[in-house]
């Protein structure tokens, strides 16, 4: 199923650029890219904007609990045959969370390392765009 390797490719691309990033910056360090864009290593303990990040028993199982059920409704839109659009977008969404819930549960933390200079927009990662993009497709 074309979805699953989806899924998988973006988990590969997340955790893969954290790797990398990792090796090659120290914490709280800045690599300019381009005048706007910037590499800047920041650990999360929370979730979104640091969350519940004196809660990581409660953050962990609800982000499990919110990837199975999202797994549960892929499976059950390719069964019943629903919009690709759909499906892609789901794909991107579980795909994000799962590569940022598998850094948190080997790591404590999600790695976060993408800056863009641009009314305080947050540091984020790879994982975060396709999370963005699949809540896009939802409701375009």
């Amino acid at each position: 199923m074309i979805y699953i390797s989806i899924i998988f490719f973006i988990i590969f691309m997340d955790l893969s650029s954290k790797k990398y990033i990792t090796e090659y910056l120290k914490e709280n360090s800045f690599k300019r890219i381009t005048k706007h864009f910037y590499l800047n290593l920041v650990v999360n303990r929370g979730a979104f904007l640091g969350l519940l990040k004196n809660r990581q028993r409660l953050l962990k199982t609800a982000i499990a609990l919110s990837l199975l059920t999202l797994l549960g409704v892929l499976i059950y839109y390719v069964q019943n045959n629903a919009e690709p659009k759909m499906l892609l977008a789901l794909s991107f969404i579980i795909g994000g969370a799962s590569g940022n819930f598998i850094d948190r549960i080997h790591n404590g933390y999600v790695t976060d390392f993408l800056y863009i200079k641009y009314k305080k927009l947050p540091v984020f990662n790879i994982s975060d765009i396709f999370i963005f993009l699949g809540s896009i497709l939802l409701v375009v």
